[in-house]
């Protein structure tokens, strides 16, 4: 029997290789589905763990405890609490103090920079000298840190706790380079900014051991336990448990909890969620096309052999016989074709992959591939002994006829695809997590395979109209190429899958080109500049001055400082090159114009010192018991931080003081910014402010009392009063006192009452008010949030809470995207009553920035460190779920394509024979040889024809139907609207599947005219 099957095989070999390649293409599309989407959701969660900042790979724990009695008790109930709610996991454990204080206190030279303690962190300080502090007494400092104090290894230098009485003398053991410490994004940081050094920063904190903690003796310190993903922590296969293990997002009370890496891996799940939704519908779409087409060449190849089985049957053959010789053919092609199949699948995974990935992974086949392939097998196989069965199915009679018979109005073999794509909807909706998951991803499929049955139902009756019609006005060749599309069995499907094709051809090209659209409408709207530079600067205010150094025409480059707070994200901007600089979206709703004016109004001037000396005028009314000193905070010429200090004797009187501050002679000069008192300054009355060199006055005795002029410490306004000598004499009138009042006439003073007496500051401030208060903001979102109080208050770089006042709300904002607020940098940091900088530095540069930008800006003093794009930030988003989807679907219908074709030749090659004796018949009885052959190229010409167009009017109609499809197959920003395709890119692709199939129907035609030839020539013969 096998060589009986074998020489069935070996007598239609064109079918049965044409078989063999729709199995193997079939299998091949069962194999690649799961083993793409592996791989697919293996890159995923490498992109977004390659992209992730220390901060989105770290929980951090952070809670002020009490250090009277040590800090090793408080710190191990942080941990215990902590590790209760995370559980068993693979991330890796730092725990550690945080002193905030002065190094250097009592000198000229000293730095507000913290100590830490922290596990394991020799490891990650590069040393430029000296070695990790070992034991109690010795502190690591970094480069800027220690020559900001002027130390070197072996030195020694005070630091004294805030709030402690005395300071503590420390020996520098090491000094640490902060550059080197920040490479590769190291996520022993956790992301903590006070924590993590940075160039050019003198405020880096100073590490010491442990036991050197409790020998500062502060009375609380901030304890730290934070759990960070360190290099192959996170994977494809533990991310889900890891996830689980996390019960962070409970909060702990009065524990500060950082869910960074609980939103990240929360982001990641959400991607392979859309993956897993689109990328099987890929696989889908082509298995069906595959199905379909191997299905339909069954048929065929089983309707061609009916006139043998037949002849078998009155010859006497055996029942099982006959059965063998039926199913054993196909059955045979089928089985041998599969392990091929398999070895394609996998090879076209491993193409795809290598191709299109950013990260080239293994692809191992794995037990759910192969099950896959057996299944896809198994359920082929069935389908064929179905087809063969209905093939054979007929009378006697029928399978002797040469000349097909008419059909019926059934669908045949479309009702299985009718079944199989209603399962996967249902499917699909079981596995979907959302309302308008897997079922409305179908939508498209459905609306395709909707038409191609719609327009096979119609061919039949309309091209019998048709072809009597031709005919009967003597056009041989149109009418009998009509007739043959209404006879031939396998048109009809044919129309069908033609028009599957083609509309999956143009849905996905539509989704395609939208997806990159839209992620780059993202990409612009979320980066706010054409290129984003994340910089390190000395101070904010450095950042500002070094970009107007670099470009000062405001041209080009724009400082932003980017600080997320919640869901929110808070941008500091240089409202003047707003405009100038930043992508502006079109559905802000205002103008870059309208925006940067609300964020700058008209502000008190600020006390510039443009001389090599401050001056000082006070009234002493009391005796002050010993010398006041007063250090003056003032931000230099670039930013940098500028101190000048002198002590005001204690006799009673008015007197004058210079400090030396040498760097505000250079141009612009040097901005007050606050005056120091080590304690409550209300015997002292401040009169004036002058500079020296060149000499002219600051503020008079009546500017300086004016009570809009100054403001205490944010923070501190419970603790300080602001008092000036208007409101003594206000005040002594109403207590009917009609002495006149000690001291002179205008002054400003304040007096400190400390909230609790356990903590005495000592650092109590006059603050120079030349910021508004409250701050003005634009915020992205809805228009509610001009008239709710829901953005009274923000923290501006880190600072404490502030009043803000919502000028204008916007649908979006460039870089703050739906869920963010912009401010005017320069202005927020007048109000940020401190020098410490916490938040990300950028520098955004537009379009027409020249080549040199970066080395401009670092020549300027900024040390860059990031540099993104948008290009590059739309490849991140590309290598996202939706992305890595959409290159199966692509591959997909293109495929579709290739296949119909290759099932139009199939049926080419099955109807040739007969199709060419009928045309032969037809010449014998006087049909002209040119209609012939015209009439041989028209029918599948004519089916190309009619069902491309339908085809390409089904892909618009879906696109225009299938609003979620459309969300989750491009994966558009919330807050902007999903754009149209672009026909020019829509149509050239439709337009390609076209002339493919036009192609394949031409090579179809004329491998029938040569046949019909070749009858021609027999006939002659005989005739002869």
């Amino acid at each position: 029997m096998l060589r009986l099957v074998l020489g069935v095989l070996r007598s239609r070999r064109a079918q049965a290789v044409t078989l063999a390649v729709l199995a193997v293409l079939s299998v091949a599309a069962g194999t690649a589905a799961p083993l793409y989407a592996t791989a697919a959701d293996r890159a995923v969660v490498a992109a977004e763990l390659r992209t992730a900042t220390p901060a989105e790979r770290a929980i951090t724990f952070t809670a002020e405890v009490s250090a009277v009695d040590g800090h090793e008790s408080s710190l191990t109930d942080l941990r215990g609490q902590a590790l209760a709610l995370t559980g068993e996991n693979t991330l890796t454990q730092a725990a550690g103090v945080l002193l905030s204080g002065s190094a250097g206190f009592g000198t000229p030279a000293a730095v507000s920079a913290p100590v830490a303690a922290r596990d394991g962190v020799c490891a990650h300080l590069p040393l430029l000298s000296g070695d990790c502090p070992a034991g109690a007494g010795g502190a690591v400092l970094s480069d800027p840190t220690a020559k900001a104090l002027g130390v070197t290894v072996g030195d020694e230098f005070t630091f004294r706790p805030d709030r402690a009485e005395q300071p503590v003398t420390l020996r520098v053991a090491g000094v640490y380079d902060p550059a080197a410490a920040l490479r590769d994004a190291d996520p022993y940081w956790a992301g903590r900014t006070e924590l993590t050094p940075q160039p050019l920063r003198a405020t880096n904190p100073i590490f010491v051991d442990e036991s050197t903690v409790d020998s500062l003796r502060a009375d609380t310190v901030v304890a730290m336990l934070d759990l960070y993903a360190g290099d192959g922590a996170l994977t494809a296969d533990n991310a889900a448990d890891v996830a689980a293990s996390l019960k962070v997002e409970l909060g702990m009370p009065g524990i500060k909890v950082a869910n960074g890496l609980p939103q990240l891996l929360k982001r990641i799940q959400d991607t392979r969620d859309v993956l897993g939704l689109a990328a099987p519908l890929g696989a889908v779409q082509l298995l069906v096309v595959c199905w379909f087409v191997l299905l339909m060449a069954v048929a065929y190849t089983a309707a061609g052999r009916r006139t043998e089985l037949a002849l078998g049957l009155l010859r006497g053959a055996p029942g099982r016989h006959r059965t063998v010789l039926a199913l054993g053919p196909t059955a045979l092609v089928l089985v041998l074709a599969a392990p091929f199949g398999v070895v394609l699948g996998w090879l076209l995974v491993r193409l795809l992959t290598w191709a299109t990935f950013a990260g080239q992974a293994p692809v191992p086949l794995d037990r759910t591939a192969l099950l896959t392939a057996a299944g896809t097998l198994l359920l082929v196989m069935a389908s064929a002994a179905v087809a063969e069965r209905r093939a054979h199915g007929g009378s006697l009679m029928d399978a002797l006829r040469q000349v097909p018979a008419r059909r019926g109005r059934r669908f045949g073999l479309l009702e299985p695809a009718v079944i199989v794509i209603a399962l996967a909807a249902v499917g699909q909706s079981y596995a979907s997590s959302t309302d308008d998951g897997g079922l409305a991803l179908l939508v498209p499929l459905l609306l395709a395979l909707v038409a191609g049955l719609l327009t096979a139902r119609l061919i039949r009756p309309a091209a019998t109209a048709y072809g009597a019609a031709r005919l009967h006005r003597g056009r041989l060749a149109a009418g009998l190429a009509a007739l043959q599309v209404a006879r031939r069995p396998g048109a009809d499907r044919l129309v069908a899958l033609t028009v599957v094709a083609v509309a999956l051809v143009g849905q996905t090209f539509s989704a395609w080109d939208v997806a990159d659209a839209a992620a780059r409408e993202r990409a612009e709207l979320e980066l706010g500049a054409a290129r984003v530079l994340t910089v390190y600067a000395a101070s904010r205010p450095a950042l500002l001055s070094a970009v107007r150094t670099a470009d000062p025409a405001g041209e080009w480059a724009m400082a932003v400082t980017r600080q997320p707070e919640g869901g929110d994200l808070l941008l500091g901007v240089d409202s003047s090159r707003l405009a100038a600089v930043a992508t502006w979206p079109e559905q802000a709703g205002l103008t870059a114009e309208q925006v940067a004016a609300a964020l700058r109004p008209k502000t008190a001037d600020p006390v510039t010192v443009t001389g090599g000396e401050l001056g000082l005028s006070v009234h002493v009314i009391h005796d002050l018991g010993g010398e006041m000193h007063v250090t003056a905070v003032l931000i230099g010429p670039k930013g940098e931080p500028v101190t000048g200090a002198v002590d005001v004797a204690k006799q009673v009187g008015p007197a004058s003081y210079r400090m030396a501050v040498p760097q505000c002679a250079q141009a612009p000069g040097c901005r007050l910014a606050w005056l120091s008192f080590p304690r409550s300054p209300h015997e002292l009355q401040l009169t004036g402010l002058d500079q020296f060199g060149p000499d002219r006055p600051l503020l008079s005795a009546a500017a300086i009392s004016a009570a809009s002029r100054w403001r205490p410490q944010f923070g501190a306004e419970a603790e300080v009063t602001l008092f000036n000598g208007a409101q003594s004499r206000a005040a002594a009138a109403l207590e009917g006192e009609q002495a006149p009042q000690p001291g002179a006439k205008d002054y400003i003073s304040l007096y400190y009452v400390p909230a609790d007496p356990r903590h005495i500051s000592s650092d109590i401030r006059l603050t120079v008010a030349d910021g508004p208060v409250p701050l003005p903001v634009v915020a992205a979102g809805p228009r509610r949030l001009a008239h709710t109080r829901e953005l009274s208050k923000i923290t501006p770089l880190q600072a404490l809470s502030r009043p803000a006042d919502v000028r204008q709300v916007s649908a979006v904002l460039p870089g703050a995207a739906a869920d963010g607020v912009l401010f005017d940098l320069e202005l927020a940091d007048r109000l940020a009553d401190t020098r410490d900088n916490m938040v990300t530095l950028q520098v955004w540069l537009n379009d027409r920035a020249p080549a040199d930008a970066v080395d401009r800006l670092r020549a300027a003093g900024l040390v860059p460190v990031g540099d993104e794009t948008v290009a590059a930030r739309l490849a991140r988003y590309q290598e996202q779920g939706a992305g890595l989807a959409l290159r199966l679907h692509l591959a997909a219908a293109v495929l579709s394509v290739l296949l119909v074709g290759l099932a139009m030749l199939v049926l080419a090659a099955t109807d040739r024979r007969g199709r060419a004796a009928e045309l032969a018949a037809l010449r014998v009885q006087g049909l002209p040889g040119a209609a012939a052959a015209r009439a041989a190229r028209l029918g599948n010409l004519a089916m190309i024809a009619i069902a491309a167009p339908v085809g390409a009017l089904t892909a618009w109609a879906s696109w225009t139907l299938s609003a979620p499809a459309r969300a989750v197959l491009t994966s558009a920003a919330d807050a902007l609207p999903i754009p149209d395709p672009d026909l020019r890119v829509v149509v050239p692709a439709v337009v390609a599947a076209t002339l493919v199939l036009l192609l394949a129907a031409l090579l179809a035609g004329r491998s029938l005219n040569r046949a019909t030839v070749r009858g021609d020539e027999n006939a002659a013969g005989v005739r002869r």
